[in-house]
């Protein structure tokens, strides 16, 4: 569970990075 969790958290992280480079 913690590693699904962690891998769903750094996955928002890099689309929002993602998100806010491209804005």
């Amino acid at each position: 569970l913690n590693s699904i969790l962690s891998y769903k958290v750094q996955a928002l992280l890099h689309d929002y990075q993602r998100t806010s480079l491209s804005s």
